[in-house]
């Protein structure tokens, strides 16, 4: 018979006017969880949904996981707890498009409407015809990004957020930018742009392209930290490859350049501020991050990166940048204006820059410094490696976050032994319908599983870990012989306990081990952070050995 918690649920403060009839009692089975409990306050009363409230226990202000079983946080034989009305919620990706849109629609109503703005035409300069394109190209880019790359870890915030939020990109992107940048000051007539280098051709050109470079590579920032998130979950993991090298967050500092580049190419004091703005504000969300990454993953997240910008003694300036310094163009060598004291003989040709107009203004100087650290973040050692190590890399991950979402390492290929498989290149990661989010893994049929058990926990020492156990169809995998004893893939063992496969890893977690027996016919896959709780020296001894669970009576 099922164990029945009683659970008595009361209001921290007064009651909102929806929720008259807190507090409440309910009756739940051992395997509810906080956000089953969350649907049934909900049901009782339906303004109250449940992304509204805060479920902790009586006298604690911390928020309860969702994931955790009732049993778990007050015991068999039920308790009290208590919510909190969060107020009028709303998704994140609602408030990331409100944002985004902003400037979108602003950019075009002072670009092509001059005189309601200025009073007067305005013959727009490259220097504004490109400013305008590159702005509404960056907002739809992250409107497209919001709708298909982002996947978010919370699914809403506080509604009042979205005017905070909004007025950020609307003020600052939006009406600030358009109004100062569009002005006649900027147009093609203008002393401030005629005959100056932000009419020349090449800075313009040189601008396009590290913008473009740094948008393209933010893209690519955030299509890696999408594949390391499966559909509906929110488990984290270490990124690595292009831009993760030597930082935490090279999303944040891409965006960051391509802003830098705006600001530089316009010398616009409303692109400036919100440049200072938006950078300060994605350091403190970068060092959060980093702080994050460390406090769970600890030894494993790799030592020498930094939040979001590498120190200055790592930045690879070559010497033939060194006009930084208050010098003055001269004749393709660089001499200074400070009475000779230093000079440069080293020409710009050496290091690709000869067809720069002369670098008599600031925002040249700056530029190119953003050049010198373009190439530190994007190949830096061993990064261009670890791009074509990830590439390979989807194929031997696991995850393990439920019944439907999972991912197992099998044969690669058809009709192989267990045993037969362990060879580089012999085996493969394939996953659930739900569970799969990459090209390079197969797919598992529906039916795979005639019974599997879910559970998740903390081990002998207090770490956590998922695990799968059950009954399995090897029929319904062509690549596994239903004759075949079976045996073990796992993280951390293997030659020189690299893994087998080698380099094989679990989401969220610091290691996996994994049976697959067909005769049986059962499987077990188990995720965790401490190895004790994913030993991988009883391969020999079967699933329930290794993985204690509910087998269902396999045989």
């Amino acid at each position: 018979m099922a164990t029945t918690v009683t659970l008595t649920i009361s209001s921290v403060n007064k009651p909102p006017p929806f929720a008259r009839g807190l507090p409440i009692t309910l009756d739940c089975d051992a395997d509810t969880t906080v956000a089953d409990v969350k649907q049934l306050v909900a049901t009782k009363f339906p303004k109250f949904y449940a992304a509204r409230q805060k479920l902790t226990k009586k006298g604690d202000k911390a928020n309860l996981d969702d994931s955790k079983k009732i049993a778990e946080v007050v015991g068999p034989q039920g308790g009290e707890l208590q919510v909190k009305d969060l107020g009028p919620q709303i998704s994140w990706r609602t408030v990331f498009l409100i944002e985004y849109a902003g400037p979108i629609v602003i950019h075009p109503l002072v670009y092509h409407f001059p005189r309601l703005w200025y009073g007067q035409d305005v013959q727009h300069s490259d220097l504004q015809k490109l400013v305008y394109a590159m702005t509404l190209i960056h907002f739809i880019k992250r409107e497209l990004e919001t709708l298909f790359v982002h996947r978010f870890s919370h699914g809403t915030m506080p509604f009042r957020n979205v005017f905070k939020n909004s007025a950020h990109y609307h003020l600052l992107s939006g009406l600030a930018l358009a109004y100062d940048v569009y002005r006649p000051k900027f147009s093609a007539t203008s002393p401030y742009i005629r005959g100056t280098i932000r009419d020349n051709k090449n800075f313009l050109w040189l601008c396009i392209a590290i913008w473009a470079f740094a948008e393209l590579a933010n893209l690519h920032t955030h299509l890696t930290l999408r594949a390391l998130r499966p559909p509906g979950t929110r488990v984290r993991a270490i990124p690595y490859g292009f831009g993760f090298s030597f930082l935490s967050c090279p999303n944040y500092f891409f965006e960051t350049l391509a802003w830098a580049v705006i600001s530089v190419m316009t010398g616009s004091v409303a692109a400036g501020v919100f440049t200072v703005v938006a950078t300060a504000q994605m350091a403190v969300w970068a060092l959060k991050k980093h702080r994050n990454y460390k406090k769970e993953f600890g030894k494993e997240y790799p030592r020498g990166r930094y939040a979001m910008i590498p120190p200055r003694s790592l930045i690879p300036i070559p010497p033939g940048l060194l006009f930084l310094q208050p010098c003055l163009a001269n004749a393709g060598n660089f001499g200074c204006s400070n009475g000779g004291t230093f000079a440069v003989e080293t020409p710009l040709s050496v290091y690709g820059y000869d067809h720069l107009p002369p670098l008599t203004d600031i925002s040249s100087r700056l530029l190119l410094a953003a050049l010198a650290v373009v190439p530190y973040v994007a190949a830096s050692p061993g990064s261009l490696d670890k791009v074509r190590e990830d590439g390979k890399a989807m194929d031997k991950i696991v995850h393990v976050t439920g019944a439907d979402k999972f991912c197992m390492i099998m044969p690669r290929d058809a009709h192989t032994n267990i045993g037969d498989s362990e060879h580089p290149g012999g085996m493969k990661s394939y996953c659930s319908r739900a569970g799969r989010y990459s090209s390079e893994q197969g797919e598992l049929h529906d039916e795979f599983w005639s019974d599997v058990a879910f559970k998740k926990g903390k081990g002998k020492n207090g770490g956590r870990f998922a695990q799968l156990t059950g009954c399995i169809r090897p029929e319904h995998l062509d690549r596994l012989n239903p004759d075949d004893s079976g045996g073990q893939y796992d993280s951390s063992g293997g030659d020189g306990g690299r893994g087998n496969p080698e380099g094989s890893k679990c989401l969220g977690y610091n290691h996996y081990v994994e049976l697959v027996e067909p005769a049986g016919p059962r499987a077990c896959i188990r995720c965790c952070d401490d190895p004790a709780d994913c030993p991988t020296d009883k391969d020999t001894q079967g699933c329930p050995k290794v993985i204690p669970g509910n087998y269902f009576d396999c045989d």
